[in-house]
């Protein structure tokens, strides 16, 4: 039942590519799908992109899996004495005589990585683009598979060939229930905290009310010196004088 619903999930992305992806990397200060060499933590600051305002965040991302098996593809060597150039592989000085060379062609592998997600509260799943999965190593036969993201241990989903977000990493609600969401949309950011931010807010607020508070209980305590108790001291005579004339009176 959820895998059809899955299936049937079109978020309607039509507007974000893969160039887009890169961008938004680069300005959340991470190398597009590299290696994650610090470990995730929290606060989590996103971003919005585009005329929809779409919300992106960076996380680390991590497979649970056994790594797909490198691929090897067999090229014939060339009977002359010359360079082979394939791709990104170079060869030389190789034997004149026939034969073959094993070349590796398995793409660059990570245990973690930095991924740009977006961000949808129209979906509770979580879905790795074909591109995510073939940098963490995950076989192309899983449709759903244990992963990390950002610390929380979930399961993702393979986006659906047929849909119009392939390529794009999704963070659905599964992933959000879990945290708490503030945005500043006129500044374009967003910040995912894994504590409730308005409860250190509202603690912060009454910290500094007592504080204020103390101030002024302070400020309204009248001095205890000499000059003061002097001036106290007259004033308490001439009253009691006072009292005393008009009682002198009055007999």
């Amino acid at each position: 039942m959820q895998d059809a619903h899955r299936n049937s999930c079109d978020l309607n992305l039509t507007d974000i590519t893969s160039h887009d992806l890169k961008l938004i990397s680069d300005l959340l200060g991470s190398e597009y799908l590299k290696e994650a060499t610090i470990p995730p933590s929290f606060p989590l600051t996103g971003l919005t992109w585009g005329a929809e305002s779409r919300i992106f965040v960076n996380v680390v991302a991590e497979a649970h899996l056994p790594r797909q098996k490198e691929v090897v593809k067999e090229v014939h060597k060339p009977t002359k004495h010359k360079a082979l150039h394939r791709g990104c592989v170079s060869v030389h000085h190789l034997p004149k005589y026939g034969g073959s060379l094993q070349v590796d062609e398995t793409p660059e592998v990570f245990d973690k990585v930095n991924a740009p997600f977006l961000i949808s509260t129209s979906t509770p799943f979580i879905f790795f683009s074909p591109e995510l999965m073939e940098t963490l190593g995950v076989p192309d036969k899983y449709d759903k598979f244990p992963v990390s993201v950002h610390g929380q241990k979930v399961l993702a989903h393979r986006t659906p060939e047929d849909s119009n977000f392939k390529n794009i990493n999704i963070l659905g609600m599964h992933f959000l229930s879990k945290y708490y969401m503030v945005g500043s949309f006129p500044d374009q950011t967003v910040t995912i905290y894994d504590t409730n931010p308005f409860d250190r807010l509202s603690v912060v607020r009454e910290m500094k009310e007592t504080e204020e508070q103390d101030n002024a209980i302070e400020s309204s305590v009248v001095p205890n010196n000499n000059n003061n108790n002097n001036v106290n001291d007259n004033e308490f005579n001439h009253s009691q004088e006072t009292v005393m004339r008009s009682r002198r009176r009055q007999w």
